[in-house]
């Protein structure tokens, strides 16, 4: 059994199930190689009774069956003398039958792994898994029954959500997402690659938080720079080419999806709807929530709005890095060594590293509310951004605003650099600028007051000590949030 790095909270969820004195029923969901199988299988194959099955990828229901009979023949041998099943009514009687056979004192681990992919058309899948659980299964007392799909829209409409058959047949479910900068630290450390804080922070905006990413992250160099450079920027380059697999493998006619993204990796602002809506065909809605749901775009709504002026911003780090550095570079012929490295100090970099850290800053706004001080109180967390009338106004963007119940509105400002930030008089007057149009434009009556997340932190003047009433650094967004 291998050593499972991080997911404290996942695995206490897990274990309180496997303890739990009735069955239940998990539902777990997160984008691909976020690490689901592994958790669950490492948390739970060592029970004495354990069926594992996971569905093939375009797979007809003759395929998925064949592999649910394996499985059920490795895991109950007298299952061999049996005929086939044809369906999966008939698989399951059978599972069920030898689930019948144990004690209800011995825990039963049943994990239907990819189930999108095992729920293949007019298969019955879904009806049969709602009549074994309503009818078998949520009537014992030693079943821990766990479905998972990377697809996760799908396990959403279908599964989390479902308004038919399944609808409240779950008994809890989990959203597994990327590891945090703690989590992240965590895990090299405990894959042997004990990186600076600095060189994290560089690391996780080029790939995430995405453990199978970091698993191969550790093995590749010894700096930040050089694994980027082995895995992104070299023939065998593990994400080389694994933007193309990711979208594919989650979605059905994925050119759309792709479209979506091409669009929202030209605009550093984001995207509305209507805007994407325009050159994007099909059921925008449904598109924009499946890119959603898997962790790869997010809707921000504006301050003071509950849906008006609505857009949309990639989120998802290697994403992000594919569209700006990897995919210009796919035509290539051959690359220089230390290809990554030779960017640091062009204009490009700056541009990109600015809205990387920006989009890291606003995933651990639970670490910044923590080391703010008002982590305690009830906050609303919004941007902000208005748009000219007309030639004589000036417009504004606040990335990261804070509205607080005690009548205050804390402004982020977030800077990336790999110095310490000097803030000098035209930043100063922007600021100040943006502030005065954010007061009139929204009339708030609230106070304001303005803090810099800096990665290096800032070099003290009289323009930072008068602008910010607190100053944050990479380092403390790898605080734990209690």
């Amino acid at each position: 059994m291998k050593t499972i790095l991080g997911r404290v909270k996942e695995q206490q969820q897990i274990q309180e199930l496997l303890n739990s004195n009735q069955s239940e029923f998990l539902g777990v969901y997160g984008r691909r190689r976020v690490g689901k199988t592994f958790l669950i299988r490492e948390s739970l194959q060592n029970q004495s009774t354990y069926f594992e099955v996971s569905g093939t990828k375009d797979g007809s229901l003759q395929d998925q069956l064949a592999t649910f009979t394996k499985q059920l023949h490795q895991t109950f041998p007298t299952t061999k003398e049996r005929t086939s099943p044809r369906s999966w009514k008939e698989a399951f009687e059978i599972l069920d039958n030898e689930i019948k056979k144990i004690r209800s004192t011995d825990k039963v681990v049943v994990f239907l792994d990819e189930l999108p992919w095992l729920a293949t058309k007019k298969s019955s899948l879904l009806q049969e898994i709602d009549a074994l659980w309503n009818n078998s299964w949520s009537r014992r007392s030693n079943i821990l029954f766990i479905v998972c799909g990377s697809a996760a829209a799908w396990m959403v409409r279908n599964i989390v959500s479902n308004k038919g058959g399944l609808h409240n047949r779950l008994t809890q479910h989990m959203h597994l997402r990327p590891l945090d900068l703690s989590e992240t630290k965590h895990y090299l450390k405990g894959k042997g690659r004990d990186l600076t804080t600095n060189q994290i922070v560089e690391l996780y905006m080029a790939i995430g938080g995405i453990p199978y990413y970091l698993d191969h992250a550790a093995k590749a160099g010894h700096s930040a720079p050089q694994i980027i450079d082995a895995l992104c920027f070299t023939p065998e380059g593990l994400l080389r080419r694994e933007y193309s697999v990711l979208f594919s493998s989650l979605f059905d006619q994925s050119e759309r999806h792709y479209k979506i993204m091409d669009l929202l990796a030209k605009q550093r602002n984001g995207a509305t709807r209507k805007e994407l809506s325009q050159k994007v065909t099909g059921n925008i809605d449904r598109l924009l929530e499946e890119l959603e749901l898997a962790g790869f775009i997010k809707k921000y709504v504006p301050y003071n709005s509950k849906k008006r002026g609505s857009f949309y911003r990639i989120i998802d780090e290697y994403t992000l890095f594919y569209k700006h550095w990897i995919e210009p570079t796919l035509d290539a012929v051959a690359l220089q060594d230390n290809h990554w490295l030779k960017k640091f100090t062009t204009p490009s970099f700056r541009s990109w590293s600015g809205y990387s850290f920006e989009s890291l800053c606003q995933k651990h706004t639970n670490q910044i509310l923590q080391r703010l001080g008002i982590s305690g109180i009830d906050v609303g967390i919004a941007s902000w951004r208005y748009s000219p009338k007309n030639a004589e106004e000036s417009g504004a963007q606040i990335d990261l605003l804070l509205d607080r119940a005690d009548r205050v509105i804390s402004v982020g400002e977030i800077r990336y650099s790999q110095v310490p930030l000097t803030v000098r008089k035209d930043l100063y007057q922007k600021i100040k600028a943006r502030n005065g149009i954010f007061l009139a434009q929204t009339k708030t009556t609230k106070s304001l007051n303005n803090f810099l997340i800096a990665a290096n932190g800032v070099v003290p003047n009289a323009y930072s000590n008068e602008l910010f009433v607190s100053v944050l650094t990479s380092e403390d967004l790898f605080d734990t949030v209690h």
